[in-house]
């Protein structure tokens, strides 16, 4: 089965695991973020969920991480992603996708995805172009980066990851596509699946594309 879609919620398991186990406690009950993915739809266009909602949140030191979730491409794609929602623990958090805050996460996806080959999520990972996603809808835009990667079976993909924040909340995703290996490709994807998180999450009374 390839591997890749969900790999940085491994990563991020990972580096929780290591942390100090001397937290504070945590509430119980599920985080708002883990609550919010649960209620998007099991689909989402051509995206469907395959895993349950990771609530990162709920961990020893995982406040402000939130949670993260996967979905696949039905549409004939070979593609999966995660859908993350948190906010580092920030209450000042600026929506849309034109402001400091989105490029710092930007920033902060690329460093993680370039050390892959180092920490054995990747073989190989080369940044490929960044872009801006402009939606025909207000509060829907976000911005992009688009990577080539070899996964760690050796197979060719392109991966793409894509940021904004939406009702005072980081929403980004990350997605892996074999089917279509090129980096824009993977780049579109994953802007699609935010664009179809981000209109879920929209009031009922919000904008409609058309």
């Amino acid at each position: 089965m390839p591997k890749g879609g969900l790999l940085s919620v491994v990563l991020a398991a990972a580096l929780l695991a290591v942390w100090p186990v001397a937290a504070p406690a945590q509430p119980s009950g599920p985080s708002p973020a883990a609550e919010a993915l649960d209620e998007l739809p099991m689909r989402l266009g051509p995206f469907r969920r395959f895993t349950p909602v990771f609530d990162l949140e709920a961990r020893p030191g995982g406040a402000g991480l939130g949670a993260a979730v996967g979905f696949t491409h039905d549409g004939g794609e070979r593609a999966r992603g995660t859908v993350f929602l948190y906010d580092r623990g920030r209450a000042d958090l600026t929506d849309g996708h034109d402001n400091p805050d989105v490029m710092e996460e930007l920033r902060f996806a690329t460093a993680e995805i370039l050390s892959g080959a180092q920490s054995g999520r990747f073989q190989a990972a080369e940044w490929e172009a960044g872009m801006v996603w402009l939606a025909d809808v207000p509060g829907r835009g976000m911005r992009c980066v688009t990577f080539r990667v070899v996964d760690r079976g050796g197979a060719p993909a392109g991966l793409g990851a894509c940021v904004a924040v939406q009702r005072g909340q980081f929403v980004k995703v990350e997605l892996t596509s074999w089917g279509t290996p090129e980096a824009a490709a993977a780049g579109v994807l994953a802007g699609q699946l935010l664009g179809e998180v981000m209109g879920a999450r929209m009031p009922e009374d919000a904008p409609k594309p058309g």
